[in-house]
């Protein structure tokens, strides 16, 4: 990503953190000290810068990777962790 590009979150990711802890949009917005009209958009696809991200990770108690497009932070699948390599 060069430096002026914005990322994106992925589709529904932040909503679905909001609605899991009860919040609309303002109290969110309110927490992470970004306008109601910030969240709107990114919830609706729209690119923001990276800080306005991290603030709203914070607020949430996340890391921004947690909804960031490109930064998916899956676990490894149930068989895999902690197994040795065979071979």
């Amino acid at each position: 990503m060069t430096p002026t590009a914005k990322p994106r979150a992925r589709k529904d990711a932040i909503r679905q953190l909001r609605e899991a802890k009860g919040w609309g949009q303002q109290t969110l917005a309110d927490r992470a000290v970004v306008s109601c009209k910030t969240i709107s958009s990114i919830e609706q696809g729209q690119p923001a810068f990276l800080f306005t991200f991290s603030k709203i990770a914070k607020a949430l108690g996340v890391e921004p990777s947690e909804f960031l497009e490109g930064h998916e932070t899956d676990p490894p699948s149930a068989g895999q962790a902690g197994q040795p390599a065979q071979g």
